[in-house]
C-alpha cells in the first residue's frame, strides 16, 4: 500500500518538471534570455511541486486514519507494575459554617472556613484472592481539630465467591448512617443517636467514629433480593485505641437490598473504657467506664420510580451507664430541570430514657439541597434548627466535596 503512494508521487513530480522542457522543444531552439527565464520558471515549478508533494502526504495521513491504516502510535511508556495493583480513589469537603450559639468555648455565634473531612482510599490487589485497603483520613469528632490518621488497614480474602474474611482495621456494619460513607450521605452530618457528641449535640453509639480492629466475616449472596448479606464482627470495641478491657465487641449485621432500595438489622453487644492516657482518641462527653455499649438497630430506605426517596431509622441500647433510644427520618427529591436533589430530616434522641427529663432530648429539624456540578463535583447548602433543653443550636453551611 505504502509503495504504491510512493510511486504516484514520483509520477506527478516528473510531470510537472518535464512538461515545460518538453514545450521549448517543440517550439525551436531558445536564446539564453529564453532559457534564463525558463530556468526560473523551472525552479519555480519544482517548488510549487514539493509543496504538491507535501499536501498529498498531509491528504495520505488523513485518508489512511481514517480506513484505519495509519501509522502506528507513538510509543507510550509501559505502566509501571505498582499501577497496575493500586487503586486510588477519595474525597473531600471543605466548608463555611455558620453556629448560633457557638460551639466553642463561649456562647457567641461563632463563623468560620473549615476542612470537614479528606479520605484517600488505597486499593491493593496482587491477582490473586486477597486485597488489601488503606485508607488516610483528615476527620474526627472535634470539631476543633481535625483528627489525621490510618482509617482503615485491613485485608480481605475470598474463601468463596459468596464469603470473604476481613481482618484488621476496619468501618463497622452497623445499621444504616453508622456504615454509609459520609460522602454518599445528603446532610453533613449523622443523626445524633448514631454518631453525635459534638455541635451541641449528647454523644451516641459511634461518638469517636465508625472504625474499629478486629476480624469480620462477610457473607454476600448472588440474590440479596430475597437473602440478605451477613457480617458477623469480633473486634476491641475501642475504634481507633487499643481496648482497656478484656472485653471484645460482638456484631452481627443483616442487609437486604431489594429493587425499591434497603433494609436491615444489626446488633451490637460490647464494653467500652474511656481512655485517659495522653495522644489517644477520647471524648468528654463520655464517662471513663468501663460501661455496657449495646445497640440495636433496624433502617427502610424506599427509592420511587418518580425521583424521590425516604429512610428511617431506629436504635436503641445502654450506653455509658445509661438506656437510650432514638430515630430519624429523612425525605428526599431530586428536583426536575436541576442536577440536584432537596432534602429534609428530622432527628430524635433521648440519652437517658430512664430520668424521666425531656430536658437532655435533642431534636432537630434540617433542610438543605445538594446540587451536583458534574460527577466529581457537588455544593450543599444546609440549615439546621436543634434544641435542647432550653439551648436551641443553629447551624447552616455550605460545603464543597470532590471526589476522585
Amino acid at each position: 500500500m505504502r509503495s504504491k503512494w510512493y510511486f504516484l508521487l514520483l509520477v506527478i513530480l516528473l510531470l510537472i518538471v518535464v512538461r515545460p522542457l518538453l514545450a521549448a522543444d517543440a517550439t525551436g531552439a531558445m536564446t539564453p534570455e529564453e532559457m534564463r527565464a525558463k530556468c526560473i520558471e523551472i525552479d519555480a515549478a519544482c517548488a510549487a511541486a514539493m509543496q504538491n508533494v507535501e499536501d498529498l502526504q498531509a491528504l495520505k495521513a488523513v485518508l489512511l486514519g481514517e480506513l484505519g491504516e495509519g501509522a502506528p502510535p507513538a510509543s507510550v511508556s509501559k505502566p509501571s507494575a505498582w499501577a497496575d495493583k493500586i487503586v486510588i480513589s477519595g474525597y473531600f469537603q471543605n466548608r463555611y459554617e455558620h453556629f448560633s450559639p457557638g460551639v466553642g468555648a463561649g456562647a457567641a455565634n461563632e463563623d468560620r472556613f473549615g476542612m470537614r473531612r479528606l479520605y484517600l482510599n488505597l486499593l491493593i490487589k496482587t491477582g490473586g484472592r486477597a486485597s488489601g485497603v488503606l485508607t488516610f483520613g483528615s476527620d474526627g469528632p472535634n470539631i476543633r481539630k481535625t483528627d489525621t490518621a490510618w482509617h482503615n488497614i485491613f485485608c480481605d480474602y475470598k474463601v468463596t465467591d459468596t464469603d470473604t474474611l476481613r481482618f484488621g482495621q476496619g468501618p463497622n456494619q452497623f445499621g444504616l448512617e453508622a456504615w454509609q460513607s459520609s460522602g454518599r450521605r445528603l446532610p453533613f452530618e449523622r443523626s445524633a443517636v448514631v454518631e453525635g457528641g459534638t455541635r451541641g449535640k449528647p454523644a451516641g453509639f459511634y461518638f469517636l467514629g465508625w472504625n474499629d480492629r478486629g476480624l469480620w466475616w462477610i457473607h454476600t449472596p448472588k440474590d440479596r433480593t430475597r437473602l440478605p448479606q451477613t457480617v458477623v464482627s469480633v473486634v476491641n470495641g475501642s475504634f481507633l485505641n487499643d481496648p482497656l478491657n478484656n472485653s471484645r465487641a460482638v456484631a452481627v449485621d443483616l442487609k437486604w437490598q431489594p429493587k425499591w432500595g434497603m433494609y436491615g438489622i444489626s446488633w451490637l453487644n460490647s464494653t467500652f473504657t474511656q481512655p485517659a492516657a495522653p495522644n489517644v482518641v477520647w471524648h468528654p462527653r463520655v464517662p471513663q467506664g468501663p460501661f455496657a455499649r449495646n445497640a440495636w438497630d433496624g433502617y427502610v430506605r424506599y427509592v420511587a420510580p418518580n425521583d424521590w426517596a425516604v429512610q428511617t431509622e431506629f436504635i436503641g441500647g445502654r450506653m455509658a451507664g445509661n438506656s437510650v433510644r432514638g430515630w430519624y427520618g429523612q425525605l428526599e427529591k431530586v428536583l426536575p430541570n436541576a442536577p440536584g436533589t432537596a432534602f429534609a430530616k428530622y432527628e430524635w434522641y433521648d440519652p437517658n430514657t430512664n430520668d424521666g427529663m425531656s430536658s437532655d432530648i435533642y431534636r432537630a429539624w434540617i433542610l438543605g439541597y445538594a446540587h451536583q456540578l458534574d460527577k466529581n463535583n457537588r455544593i450543599t447548602a444546609q440549615g439546621t434548627w436543634g434544641k435542647i433543653g432550653t439551648s436551641t443550636p443553629r447551624e447552616s453551611g455550605v460545603s464543597w466535596q470532590y471526589g476522585f
